[in-house]
């Protein structure tokens, strides 16, 4: 079978699967009655006590669940770090490698190839690498890329990524996946629901009836339920995300076919390149804030992102980002000293006091790192760039997928090995790459 048509039907079937999985246990949880007169306080009857309480449930679902991804898509583009590039562009103070026109051509010019309209067209201020897509009625089709792609991708592999995202909208998969997770939804609702009367009941028995016994039969019976929907719920995610896969792969394809396959394996590298050095950085930041023994908690988000920001953002190895972090670190701290608190220091001095600070941080994280666990085998796509012109050319690729084969248990970078798991709504690199060559071929 020709592999796009067998991904198709894969996800279709895995799709549906979902659905009858999340039907069936509302159907299961609709039949469910509770009796307080009887011992184990919970019995399946050939119909509901009341139809309507199952009813409401999913109609509260899906109500709730649709007001919430229009609440959060508003908020994420009213944010001050996002700015409108179409069809009113703001292009006060613009900093992007590229221009603001230039971006939107590119974007309408796939939409078209793709067949497919574009409400508008963001730019987030971020140093995390992305792009998205969002589909939702009254809002339109929204694409949102990230500043930090866009500076370290080449002209070729920002128009791959960019059709990508807009192989997601051909595909109509933000739609399905609004569909897709109303069920889901019903069911976390529903079994929220059947939780709450079995503590009621285990909780009357203790209080109202004064049977311990009673109780900790009810509380058992509690507990194998909140396994066993624990389960399900995991089943209905594995799906779920499944599915997911799969759509990534086919916008790949279709990604690949608008462009071409070098640049949409190019992309996929460096943008898995420069995600990894993140991690890696992050990783470095945590570290070094553990030392502080008056730190009550781990560093905040907004302060994870100031010191992001001040990493080149056109670095892609995860080896420099080890390297810098000790110096980033510790010159937003005492930047955030001189801002806050007015202490003086000059540029100067916070450089002179960093550099050999910063020196012994480093060594000593390094002996602590020689005590861990080894790190994970990968595949590392620089040492097939025999040219190191940071590119991977046709016969690269071919040395490239190759390696996978051979090595089929590895991945291409060592964070996501770290991470990855079935229920990841994203497949990894290296299996990225492989189905997009078979696919389309080389």
């Amino acid at each position: 079978m020709n592999p796009v048509r067998r991904l198709n039907t894969l996800k279709w079937v895995t799709l549906g699967a979902f659905v009858a999985f999340g039907v069936a246990q509302l159907v299961l949880v609709s039949l469910l009655r509770f009796d307080d007169s009887n011992p184990v306080f919970v019995s399946i009857g050939a119909a509901p006590a009341d139809p309507s309480v199952a009813a409401a449930l999913v109609v509260l679902a899906v109500c709730l669940h649709s007001v919430v991804l229009t609440l959060n898509t508003v908020r994420l583009l009213r944010d001050p770090s996002v700015r409108m590039l179409y069809p009113t562009p703001e292009e006060d103070g613009w900093a992007c490698r590229y221009q603001c026109a230039q971006i939107v051509e590119w974007v309408l010019a796939r939409a078209r190839q793709a067949g497919v309209s574009v409400s508008r067209i963001y730019l987030v201020d971020s140093p995390i690498p992305n792009a998205m897509t969002i589909s939702l009625p009254f809002i339109g089709t929204v694409v949102v890329l990230y500043s930090n792609a866009l500076d370290f991708l080449g002209p070729e592999e920002v128009q791959a990524i960019v059709a990508h995202e807009l192989g997601h909208v051909a595909n109509h998969d933000s739609f399905i996946a609004l569909l897709a997770s109303l069920p889901a939804v019903s069911v976390l609702v529903a079994y929220a629901y059947v939780w709450l009367v079995l503590v009621t009941g285990v909780m009357n028995a203790l209080l109202m009836q004064k049977d311990l016994l009673l109780a900790l039969v009810r509380l058992a019976i509690l507990g194998v339920v909140f396994l066993l929907s624990r389960a399900a719920i995991w089943v209905s995610t594995a799906l779920s995300s499944t599915a997911s896969r799969i759509a990534e792969h086919l916008a790949d394809i279709s990604a690949a076919r608008q462009t071409s396959l070098v640049d949409m394996v190019n992309a996929l590298v460096h943008l898995g390149q420069r995600t990894e050095a993140m991690s890696v950085l992050l990783e470095e930041v945590e570290w070094l804030e553990s030392r502080d023994p008056m730190r009550r908690g781990p560093p905040t988000v907004e302060e994870l992102l100031v010191m992001v920001k001040e990493y080149p953002r056109t670095a892609m190895d995860e080896r420099t980002a080890r390297e810098l972090a000790p110096a980033l670190y510790l010159m937003f701290k005492l930047k955030h000293l001189r801002r806050v608190y007015e202490v003086a220091l000059t540029d100067d001095q916070i450089r002179a006091a960093v550099e050999p600070a910063a020196a012994a941080l480093l060594k000593e994280r390094r002996m602590t790192q020689a005590d861990t666990a080894p790190p994970v085998p990968t595949v590392d796509w620089r040492t097939i760039d025999t040219d190191s012109d940071h590119r991977l050319s046709e016969d690269e690729i071919r040395t490239l997928v190759k390696e996978l084969k051979e090595h089929p248990g590895r991945f291409l970078f060592e964070a996501q090995a770290r991470q990855h798991s079935m229920t990841s709504d994203h497949p990894s690199y290296a299996q990225r790459v492989l189905v997009l060559v078979d696919a389309v071929g080389l």
